[in-house]
């Protein structure tokens, strides 16, 4: 796991900080080796792992929009626009 050895490098100390940032990128993974580090690193990577999800799926419905516009919202499962 290169997250909280990176953090260390770039001289990232406080808890709250390292917990968010892993949390963010590594998800699952991030958050088992930030318990490892401190009951507050693990609970902050846990929360901020579970608030990716909903933000992850604004950020493609957004994207998916954009991209195919109406398409990607109209279509039904035969794939016929309505």
């Amino acid at each position: 796991m290169l997250g909280p050895w990176f953090l260390s490098r770039i001289r990232i100390a406080d808890p709250v900080a390292r917990g968010l940032a892993v949390g963010t990128t590594a998800h699952g993974q991030g958050t088992a080796m930030m318990l490892h580090e401190g009951e507050t690193q693990g609970a902050l990577s846990g929360v901020e792992m579970a608030l990716a999800a909903p933000r992850s799926l604004r950020q493609s419905w957004f994207l998916g929009s954009l991209t195919y516009g109406d398409k990607a919202v109209t279509r039904n499962p035969s794939g016929r626009s309505r």
